[in-house]
C-alpha cells in the first residue's frame, strides 16, 4: 500500500509542479514585476477569531493626488459585484440599500451578482465597468496578472479622515488581512469567511464510551471505527456498512487532513512547486485510504452526506459551516433528536484547524471622484456592524474581534456551535495563490483516486493498521 500512496504523492508533484509555470501576478502600480505572494500562515487564538497578536501595517500615504470636496461626491454612481447568493446575496443588497439611504455624500451604489465564484471571473472576461468588487483573493491576484487595475488600498488607509483607525486595524483577524497583503500594498480588506468543518453526532459518539470530540487524528479514527462497528452488530443487516465518516471528495476536505498531518508543502509563491511527495502528504493520504479499508469511512452517492448524517447513517461528515440550518432541518425531518455539533479538523498536534476561505473587497481604478465614493462604500462594508450582518446572515465568520464578539451570544446558545464556539484553534486560510484555483481541481482529483478500489490493500484489513503511529 505504501508503494500506491507514493505513486499518487508522486504524480501529484508532477501536475502540480506544472503550476510554477503559469504566468507571475503583476501587482498594479507595483515598482517592480515580481510580487511578493503571502503564504498564509495560523493565527492561534483562544477562540475561533481572536484579537490579533499584530496590528496590520500600512504605509504612509499623501492624501492631495486622490482627495476631492464633497460635492464631487454627490451623484456618483459605484458598481459592486459579488458572488454571493442566498442569503448572503440577500443581505449584501439590504446593505447597500442602507448605504444608498445614509451616506451624507448622496453616493448611489448598484449591485451586480452573477452568482457564483465562477460566475463572477466569467462576467469579468467581457471586461464590465466594476468600481468594487468582492472576489477570492486567488482571483484578484490573478486579475493582477491580466492587468486590470486594482487599487493599492495604501492610497487610502493611513488617512486620517479617509483610512481605518488604528483600532480598526488591530481588530482584523491578520491571517484574513494578509491574504491581500504583499511587499508593494495592501490589495484587498477581508470579508466574511467560510469554514470547512466536521459535523459530528455527540449523542451517538457518546453512547459509544467517547465523552468528547475527537482531537487528534487517532480519536477521529476511533470515534469512526466504533460506530460503524455498531451498526454491523446490531440486529440490522440494512444498515451493514454505514456509519464511520462520509469520505467526501471536496479539495478544501483533503487540504485540512494534509494541513492536520503539518503538511508544509505549499509554495511561498508561483515560482515553486507545490511539494507532495513528503512524508505528511503520505500520512495523510494513507490516514484518508486507511479508514475506507477498515469500513471505517464510506462514500455516498444515492444521498448526501447530510441526509446520511441526519439518517444515523454517519457519526462524522465534512461540510461548509454556512449549512448548519439545512442540516437542522434534515434532522427535524429524520424526526433524528441527537445533539450534534460542528467541529474544526483534529491535528496531529492535539490541536484543531479551522480551514477558512472567501473573498475580500477590492477597489478599480477609476476617475478620482469616483474613486473615491468607490471607497467610502468599501470602507462601510468593512466595518465590524455591517461584516457581522452579513456573517449572521450567511453563518460565515466575521474577519474582526469585535464582530465575532457581537455574534458570540446568539450563536454560543445553539448546541450545534457549542463546540466551535468555545476551542482554541489554528485559522488557516486556503491558499491566495492564483495557481491555487487550478491546483484544487487535481487536489479533488487526487481524492477521486484514493476511493477508488485500486487504491486500496492488496490484502484484507488490518494490513492498513500500521500507519498510526
Amino acid at each position: 500500500m505504501a508503494d500506491r500512496f507514493r505513486l499518487i504523492s508522486a504524480l501529484l508533484l508532477l501536475v502540480l509542479g506544472l503550476s510554477a509555470c503559469l504566468p507571475q501576478p503583476l501587482l498594479p502600480n507595483s515598482p517592480t514585476p515580481t510580487p511578493t505572494a503571502l503564504q498564509p500562515g495560523p493565527t492561534r487564538s483562544p477562540t475561533p477569531l481572536p484579537p490579533p497578536t499584530q496590528t496590520p501595517q500600512v504605509v504612509t500615504a499623501t492624501p492631495a493626488a486622490w482627495l476631492r470636496p464633497a460635492q464631487e461626491l454627490r451623484g456618483q454612481v459605484v458598481q459592486f459585484w459579488h458572488p454571493w447568493s442566498g442569503a448572503a446575496a440577500e443581505q449584501a443588497r439590504s446593505l447597500v440599500v442602507e448605504f444608498n439611504n445614509t451616506n451624507p455624500w448622496g453616493i448611489t451604489v448598484e449591485v451586480q451578482q452573477p452568482g457564483s465564484s465562477a460566475a463572477l471571473s466569467e462576467a469579468f472576461e467581457s471586461g464590465p465597468v466594476v468600481d468594487v468588487v468582492a472576489a477570492a483573493p486567488s482571483l484578484l491576484y490573478r486579475w493582477q496578472a491580466e492587468g486590470m487595475p486594482i487599487v493599492n488600498l495604501n492610497t487610502y488607509l493611513p488617512d486620517a479622515e479617509w483610512g481605518l483607525s488604528a483600532a480598526q486595524l488591530a481588530d482584523l483577524t491578520p491571517a484574513f488581512w494578509q491574504e491581500t497583503a504583499t511587499a508593494t500594498g495592501q490589495w484587498g480588506v477581508p470579508a466574511p469567511r467560510r469554514a470547512r468543518v466536521l459535523y459530528y453526532n455527540q449523542t451517538w459518539g457518546t453512547a459509544l464510551g467517547f465523552p468528547n470530540p475527537p482531537r487528534n487524528p487517532k480519536e477521529f479514527r476511533n470515534i469512526a471505527c466504533a460506530s460503524a462497528r455498531s451498526l454491523r452488530l446490531d440486529s440490522d443487516l440494512q444498515n451493514d456498512g454505514f456509519g464511520g465518516w462520509v469520505l467526501d471528495g471536496d479539495a478544501n476536505t483533503l487540504l485540512a487532513w494534509l494541513w492536520a498531518f503539518d503538511w508544509q508543502g505549499m509554495p511561498g509563491d508561483e515560482n515553486q512547486p507545490y511539494q507532495f511527495e513528503t512524508q505528511p502528504a503520505q500520512a495523510a493520504l494513507e490516514f484518508w485510504r486507511t479508514l475506507l479499508d477498515e469500513n471505517c469511512a464510506w462514500t455516498t452517492r444515492s444521498i448526501t452526506a447530510q441526509q446520511a448524517f441526519a439518517n444515523r447513517q454517519a457519526i462524522l461528515i465534512s461540510g461548509e459551516l454556512e449549512d448548519l440550518n439545512l442540516q437542522a432541518h434534515l434532522m427535524t425531518r429524520a424526526a433524528n433528536q441527537d445533539v450534534w455539533v460542528v467541529l474544526p479538523f483534529p491535528t496531529q498536534q492535539q490541536d484543531t484547524l479551522l480551514l477558512t476561505y472567501g473573498e475580500s473587497y477590492a477597489l478599480f481604478a477609476s476617475d478620482p471622484a469616483r474613486q473615491l465614493a468607490a471607497w467610502a462604500f468599501l470602507r462601510w462594508m468593512a466595518e465590524a456592524p455591517q461584516q457581522a450582518r452579513l456573517a449572521q446572515a450567511a453563518l460565515w465568520l466575521p474577519p474582526q474581534a469585535s464582530a465575532w464578539e457581537a455574534l458570540n451570544a446568539p450563536r454560543s446558545a445553539q448546541p450545534a456551535w457549542a463546540v466551535l464556539q468555545g476551542s482554541p484553534q489554528t485559522v488557516r486560510p486556503v491558499p491566495s495563490l492564483p495557481s491555487w484555483r487550478i491546483v484544487q481541481h487535481v487536489l479533488e482529483d487526487a481524492a477521486w483516486q484514493l476511493r477508488q478500489p485500486y487504491s486500496g490493500c492488496r490484502k484484507s484489513p488490518p494490513c492498513c493498521s500500521n500507519w498510526m503511529p
